[in-house]
């Protein structure tokens, strides 16, 4: 589904992907661990479009990944930030519902019902009339979800979807990506929840300073990691 050929990127003098490859396949759901600043996000952000590597390249479901093609691509690639990025001035519905409509050229009604369904899904079909103002952290973040969802993308990609909710609220938003796993959706996580990682993914990669220091399964990645960095950074997490 998606093959990283070494791609480097570069933000100034900073080197944020260096000579990264690895191969996600359908329906496998990869969790992207590490420390902050390691690269996890340039990474996502270029599988997604939103950035382009300086080198190498990416293909998603077939699609060479170039200035051109970035927003075809956007279209079969969902992607859920760190930050909400709702629109405070539409109601969750709404929220919904606009992208269907802008991308999809889908008519109000066919939209509406879409993305009540997907509110359902992720448990706030009681949430339709509300504004951001009036929802939780966790429940702007299934928002996020769902209207990522409405665009039935083939792939989706999760920033640290629960780096700014609390463990209650973290939890409501990992419930939603388990069931998510449960279908079959492609997906790539790039998380801090260790557990959470080891529990869903079936492939780990481990990034620091720009590069895919091991790849494995939970298992190995977890239980016999190969590389010192890799056991040094689980030493740490692991224990807190």
């Amino acid at each position: 589904m998606i093959l990283i050929d070494n791609i480097s990127k570069y933000f100034g003098n900073t080197v944020a992907l260096e000579n990264v490859s690895c191969e996600i396949r359908t329906s496998e759901i990869t969790a992207v661990i590490g420390p902050s600043g390691g690269g996890k996000t340039t990474l996502l952000r270029c599988i997604n479009g939103l950035e382009l590597p300086d080198s190498g390249e990416i293909s998603v479901d077939g699609i060479v990944l170039t200035k051109k093609t970035a927003g075809i691509i956007r279209k079969e690639v969902g992607m859920v930030f760190q930050q909400f990025n709702l629109f405070p001035h539409l109601s969750v519905l709404r929220n919904v519902t606009i992208a269907q409509q802008v991308v999809k050229r889908k008519k109000t009604i066919e939209a509406e019902e879409t993305a009540s369904s997907l509110l359902q899904k992720v448990g706030l079909e009681d949430k339709i009339t509300c504004y951001h103002c009036q929802l939780s952290g966790g429940q702007q973040q299934r928002v996020a979800i769902a209207r990522a969802l409405a665009l039935n993308p083939k792939i989706m990609l999760f920033d640290e979807p629960t780096s700014n909710l609390d463990p209650e609220m973290t939890k409501e938003v990992l419930n939603v990506i388990r069931n998510l796993a449960k279908e079959g959706m492609t997906m790539i996580i790039a998380s801090h929840e260790m557990g959470f990682a080891q529990e869903v993914a079936n492939k780990i990669l481990f990034m620091d300073n720009g590069t895919i220091v091991e790849e494995g399964t939970p298992q190995e990645i977890f239980n016999s990691p190969k590389h010192d960095r890799t056991i040094r950074f689980l030493s740490k997490i692991m224990r807190c």
